[in-house]
């Protein structure tokens, strides 16, 4: 009767077969010097064609920046003085991801959907949680968590934990989150220097560069024309928020270009 104590080992192989691989992750297929992944086997330096893998933290410092090619064909850079761990990538047996989650501790970021479900990704930062419906995008999380997106096309949600929400939906459109409040402004030339593949991207690989992407915040002090496809016309330089979709938000208070949502310095709270 030994066959029949084979049966669980068999029926364990199956339930764990390509279903639900969650060995496979991602690839670093461009590394500049001083990255490394840090993860529960140690800390190892990060070279072109070095696996990403589940529960290691990407780590690089001023000069450093990965380009991550996953199994589904989502790409993700971790730029300069960044760090970001890989929490969960659940692949499919039709090289999908049933599940995609990360979270970005500090630093800069571009993220491009692959193949898989809008429903699968989930990213989170300090602040934030951004919900992806087949988009691509910049963000940033600053020294004091504050959340800073910048949208290339598709449409995003940014929502603090305590549930208010932002809908960005139009190209250019820049949205950011604290921990009280998730709000669009407008694309300032005071946000450039926060967004390093805006500015420029020629470091990234053909794969990883996103059409118009350096036109999205303006190089002066004026607002861009023609974002989204319609003029315009405002010259006041202050970020202004849209409504938000939170009706309990309460907080008046005009910002700044220091922090776009509460006015005071960058990270700053009501």
């Amino acid at each position: 009767m030994r066959w029949l104590s084979l049966v669980p080992i068999a029926l364990l192989a199956l339930m764990t077969g390509p279903a639900l691989a969650a060995a496979e992750t991602g690839k670093a297929v461009g590394v500049d010097p001083d990255a490394a992944a840090k993860g529960q086997g140690g800390d190892r330096t990060l070279l072109v064609g070095s696996d990403v893998a589940v529960g290691e933290t990407v780590i690089t410092d001023r000069r450093g920046q990965v380009q991550i090619l996953f199994e589904d064909q989502t790409r993700l850079v971790v730029g300069p003085s960044s760090s970001l761990l890989i929490e969960k990538y659940l692949l499919r047996g039709d090289q999908t991801a049933g599940k995609f989650a990360i979270t970005a501790l500090s630093g800069t970021f571009r993220f491009v959907t692959g193949k898989s479900p809008k429903a699968a990704y989930e990213i989170k930062t300090p602040t934030a949680t951004i919900g992806v419906r087949g988009t691509a995008f910049d963000f940033t999380v600053d020294q004091m968590n504050l959340t800073t997106l910048v949208l290339f096309h598709g449409s995003v949600l940014i929502c603090t934990s305590g549930g208010a929400c932002t809908t960005l939906n139009t190209r250019c459109q820049v949205g950011a989150a604290d921990l009280m409040q998730s709000v669009a402004i407008r694309p300032l030339a005071s946000l450039r220097s926060q967004f390093p593949y805006i500015r420029s991207q020629n470091g990234l690989m053909s794969a990883f560069r996103v059409d118009q992407a350096t036109s999205c915040l303006p190089i002066s002090s004026e607002p861009p024309e023609a974002v989204g496809g319609g003029s315009n016309n405002e010259t006041d330089t202050t970020p202004t928020p849209t409504p938000n979709t939170n009706t309990n938000n309460t907080n008046n208070t005009p910002p700044s270009p220091n922090n776009p949502i509460t006015g005071g310095p960058p990270g700053s709270t009501p």
